[in-house]
C-alpha cells in the first residue's frame, strides 16, 4: 500500500505544482519582474483593445499613436476622490521617466470635456501630464474597467502587462521599479536637488490638493453646488460605498449614449 501511495504522489505532485504555477496571481516571480502591492500582472500579456480618445488640441488619438513606448494608461475622472489623490504622483512620475520610451496617459472620463479637465489641471498645478479625454466613456467599457481609478501598464508592443485597480503612489520606488523593468532602464537614484524640489512642491501643493478633494467629494447629480458641466459627468457614476471610504469609484449605471 505504501508503495502505491509513493507512486501516486510522484505522478500527481508535478501536475499540482504545474497547475499552481500556471494559476498564480504573481507571475512576476517567474519572469523576474519587480512586484508592487496591488499591481496584478496579466497572465499572459494580451493585446490592448482598440480605443479612441482626444488630445487637448481635439485631435483624435488611439493607443497606436503611442506604439513603441511603454505606456501607463490611467482611467480617471475629476469627481473621483481617489483619482484626485493619486494624480500628483502621476505628474511626478511623468516628470521623472517621461520621454521617448515612456509616457503616462491619464485618460479622463469626464463628460464636461476639455474645459473641465483643464481647470482641474490648473487647480492641482499639473505641469508634466498631457490632457487626454474620452467623453463617451467607451474606452472604459472596452477596457473592462469597473472602478476608478484603474491604471494599466502597456508594453512597447501594445500589450497589457498588468493593471492596478484603485489609487497608488506612482512615483514610489516599487512603482518606478516595475516601470523601469519594461522600459529597460537600470535603477537611477534620485539626486538631492530633485528630492528637495519634489518635497517643496509636495508641501506647496497639499492645500490645493485638499481643496480639490473636497470638491471631488461633493460631485454628484443631486448637488446643486456642482456646475452643470460637472453634473453630466457625475450622473453616470457615484463613489462606491462612500461610508466605508472604499478606495475606488464605481459606475452607478451604464453610461448614457448620446
Amino acid at each position: 500500500m505504501r508503495n502505491i501511495v509513493v507512486a501516486l504522489s510522484r505522478l500527481v505532485a508535478p501536475a499540482i505544482v504545474t497547475a499552481f504555477v500556471g494559476q498564480s496571481s504573481f507571475p512576476a516571480a517567474a519572469t523576474g519582474a519587480p512586484t508592487m502591492p496591488g499591481f496584478e500582472y496579466a497572465k499572459p500579456p494580451s493585446p490592448m483593445p482598440d480605443i479612441s480618445f482626444a488630445g487637448a488640441d481635439g485631435r483624435a488619438l488611439t493607443l497606436e499613436d503611442f506604439r513603441g513606448k511603454v505606456v501607463l494608461l490611467n482611467i480617471w475622472a475629476t469627481w473621483c476622490p481617489p483619482c484626485v489623490r493619486e494624480m500628483p504622483s502621476l505628474d511626478r512620475l511623468q516628470a521623472r521617466l517621461g520621454g521617448p520610451r515612456f509616457e503616462v496617459v491619464a485618460l479622463s472620463q469626464d463628460r464636461g470635456g476639455l474645459t473641465l479637465v483643464s481647470r482641474f489641471f490648473e487647480r492641482l498645478k499639473l505641469k508634466h501630464l498631457d490632457i487626454y479625454i474620452d467623453r463617451t466613456e467607451r474606452s472604459r467599457v472596452a477596457l473592462g474597467v469597473s472602478g476608478l481609478p484603474t491604471t494599466i501598464l502597456i508594453d512597447r508592443d501594445g500589450n497589457e502587462v498588468g493593471r492596478m485597480i484603485g489609487p497608488a503612489e506612482w512615483d514610489s520606488d516599487a512603482a518606478v521599479a516595475v516601470i523601469r523593468h519594461y522600459i529597460g532602464e537600470s535603477r537611477r537614484p534620485m539626486d538631492a536637488a530633485m528630492r528637495s524640489h519634489q518635497h517643496g512642491n509636495d508641501a506647496i501643493a497639499e492645500t490645493k490638493l485638499q481643496a480639490a478633494l473636497e470638491l471631488a467629494e461633493g460631485f454628484g447629480p443631486e448637488d446643486r453646488r456642482v456646475p452643470r458641466t460637472l453634473n453630466a459627468s457625475a450622473s453616470a457614476y457615484r463613489p462606491s460605498n462612500r461610508r466605508s471610504r472604499a478606495p475606488i469609484c464605481g459606475p452607478a449605471s451604464p453610461p448614457r449614449r448620446t
